[in-house]
């Protein structure tokens, strides 16, 4: 379970230059992320199995590259050794695994300062010479300095809480967020999801109540988001008006979809006092989330999407942006690039097969797309928007018996011309109106 790799035998004078790396670089560095990871990964070097720092002010846990079991470990300092430590570091036997291999020892030790408490340095050896009074000096000397470094940190986050904070709802702010913007960073092994919100007809509460009153109930959804969100590393910012984004590490959208919902009963839920009795408000909410390498804007872009959606399909829901938006998004787009090239409008087609009255349409399997396309001359853009539906742009005019005529000449499906409709709309209709024919809302 435990990873040991037997050191090479370090003289005092390798030791030493380990340690002065260590606290080199500890008084170099401004972020406490890179510290904890630089001192795990090379206080190693010493010979220990694992290095392991407990940050207790923002509950974050690290530990070497090679240490694969640090919650395991962790579990292993009870409330009674760590209560110990406050009169000085303690070294524990581990004992034996199930496998009855020894363990070999803990050191643990609290990172302090002036008497304030920030966290747990914890080491772990298999062997019992590394434990020695000059080794364990050195140790109290890099948990002082990690005590100034946390300090420090401590200070500085006191110091931008006024600064990256709401003042009206206690959320963060846009000015966080552009902070956040510049440390997050995306892999293929992360998972980013935002959910951004908006307070359904806030005008009108505005409006009918007063801003003041508004203003409670910005804060009311606030309290609701604190309670529903207790993970330390989620973010909640106000983005602008009544509109509020979370940002969520490590989440898939099945749990972010969850956190949404969770949010949205919460506050439908919640009752705000007037002189005529309690009211009861609703939230709009899009989701959009990261498995790769995507832009930090264009997830934020894809929640706006789908905030958008959700207003369009009645308030009062979550839409969650996925791959058939984006392809509705696209061919919306495409619509649009057609009408600017033509001097006057486009007209919008749409194709609907009735599958379930065709029969057996598996010799057409697969090739009823481009069969569909091959109905239409170059110049007529077809775009599919579902299971045998599609929307045909031309800049001409185009009537039934023609589109009729061009699925006859290419499609020889049994039934074809009785279990199709089609239906049409001037791109000048505007683009809400084509929105919902694209069938987006």
């Amino acid at each position: 379970m435990y990873r040991y790799n037997a050191p090479e035998s370090l003289n005092q004078e390798a030791k030493y230059k380990i340690f002065t790396e260590i606290l080199s670089y500890i008084g170099k560095s401004s972020n406490i992320d890179d510290v904890c990871r630089f001192v795990c990964n090379n206080v190693i070097r010493l010979g220990f199995s694992n290095c392991i720092i407990q940050n207790q002010l923002d509950g974050k846990t690290y530990a070497n590259e090679t240490c694969t079991d640090s919650a395991v470990l962790l579990e292993k300092i009870t409330e009674d050794i760590l209560k110990r430590t406050q009169n000085g570091y303690q070294i524990i036997d581990m004992g034996y695994s199930s496998y009855r291999i020894k363990l070999g020892k803990f050191y643990v030790n609290r990172i302090k300062r002036n008497n304030i408490f920030s966290g747990y340095l914890i080491l772990t050896s298999h062997n019992s010479d590394l434990f020695q009074q000059e080794i364990l000096s050195l140790m109290d000397t890099l948990t002082a300095y990690l005590g100034v470094c946390f300090e420090n940190k401590n200070a500085v986050n006191i110091i931008n809480g006024g600064l990256y904070k709401d003042e009206l709802t206690g959320l963060y702010n846009r000015k966080y967020l552009e902070e956040l913007k510049a440390t997050v960073t995306l892999s293929d092994k992360h998972l980013l999801s935002f959910i951004l919100i908006d307070i359904d007809k806030f005008k009108e509460v505005n409006d009918t109540y007063g801003h003041p009153f508004g203003d409670l109930v910005l804060r009311g959804l606030s309290d609701v988001l604190k309670a529903e969100l207790s993970n330390i590393t989620d973010s909640i910012i106000r983005f602008g008006g009544e509109e509020i984004l979370i940002v969520l590490p490590e989440r898939d959208i099945v749990e972010a979809a969850q956190i949404a919902e969770r949010v949205r009963i919460s506050f439908n839920n919640k009752p705000f006092a007037t002189k005529n009795g309690d009211k009861y408000f609703s939230v709009s909410l899009g989701l959009s989330t990261s498995t790769s390498n995507h832009d930090f804007d264009r997830i934020l872009e894809q929640a706006d999407i789908s905030l958008y959606i959700a207003k369009r399909r009645g308030r009062n829901c979550l839409v969650q942006y996925t791959d058939e938006i984006s392809a509705k998004r696209q061919i919306i787009d495409s619509i649009h690039e057609h009408k600017r090239r033509s001097n006057g409008g486009v007209t919008c087609y749409k194709i609907e097969l009735n599958l379930r009255n065709m029969g057996n349409l598996e010799p057409f399997d697969g090739s009823l797309d481009s069969r569909i396309r091959q109905c239409f001359k170059k110049d007529v853009a077809v775009y599919k928007i579902g299971q045998a539906k599609y929307i045909i742009v031309t800049e001409s005019k185009l009537n039934s018996s023609e589109i009729r005529d061009s699925l006859s000449a290419h499609i020889h499906i049994p039934n074809l011309m009785s279990n199709f409709v089609i239906s049409g709309m001037s791109t000048e209709d505007g683009g809400a109106g084509l929105e919902k024919f694209i069938e987006l809302v």
